[in-house]
């Protein structure tokens, strides 16, 4: 069963990235938090060089409240080029992890995990990334969510030829220009409490692919590093906070 859902995946991971988060409202729990690493932290100062970027999010969570809009904007140094891949429509991606590889795994840009809850249990989706068609001129990125909703927890591993799991999630996000002084491009989901299952908890996404992404690594940037900056909109109760994380690269 596929059902447009949840982008609460939104992306993980630290390795000398530091953590600030800016709440505007107090949550009863722990706030908002965001890293990343970009791999190779070492690329040339005045061109781009491919890469991988990992993102984990943690989002604020006590019982009932949801992650209702998520948006992360990338430092100037990072370029996507979503136009270096094909792309997949949502339609074409269903069932399990095997058969969304089988359809749409050229347009593949990413892999990761997730964690959702409903209060009493913990639930361990898995998650692949897609190059979605352009919607109104704006590049899109499909999330397909695979989850086991009853023992075992679903198996991540090798999702080509991966049958693990019993519900499907598809959630899509928009690749714009991000309108914020010294960012370049935002990754947006929005309505995302319409449709999510259970509030998530952790996102750890890996987006790579060629020249889907590149970075480099400009003077002075090795002395203020690069910068991912991340809104999540929430509700019950209604709430924003930013979260920023901060990587420091190194020139060629």
């Amino acid at each position: 069963m596929t059902r447009r859902l949840i982008a609460v995946w939104g992306v993980a991971m630290v390795c000398a990235a530091a953590t600030l988060v800016v709440a505007g409202i107090t949550m009863a729990s722990r706030g908002t938090r965001v890293s990343f690493e970009f791999t190779p932290s070492t690329v040339p100062r005045h061109r781009y060089a491919a890469g991988a970027i990992h993102i984990h999010l943690r989002t604020a969570v006590p019982h009932r409240t949801r992650a209702s809009r998520i948006r992360f904007d990338f430092d100037n140094h990072f370029r996507f080029a979503p136009d270096t891949a094909p792309t997949c429509h949502s339609e074409d991606i269903s069932g399990d992890m095997a058969n969304a590889m089988a359809r749409c795994g050229s347009a593949s840009v990413g892999s990761g995990t997730a964690k959702a809850t409903d209060g009493t249990t913990t639930f361990k989706p898995c998650v692949l990334a897609f190059n979605g068609p352009p919607e109104g001129g704006v590049p899109t990125v499909l999330l397909f969510v695979r989850v086991q909703f009853s023992p075992p927890v679903a198996d991540c591993s090798n999702p080509p030829s991966n049958h693990s799991g019993n519900v499907t999630l598809l959630a899509k996000g928009f690749l714009a220009h991000s309108p914020l002084d010294g960012y370049r491009r935002e990754l947006s989901f929005n309505r995302l409490n319409r449709v999510e299952p259970f509030p998530l908890t952790d996102l750890n996404l890996t987006l790579r692919r060629g020249d889907y992404i590149s970075a480099r690594c400009a003077s002075g940037d090795s002395r203020r590093g690069w910068h991912l900056r991340t809104k999540v909109g929430y509700v019950k109760p209604r709430s924003v906070q930013v979260a920023k994380s901060i990587q420091r690269c190194l020139p060629q």
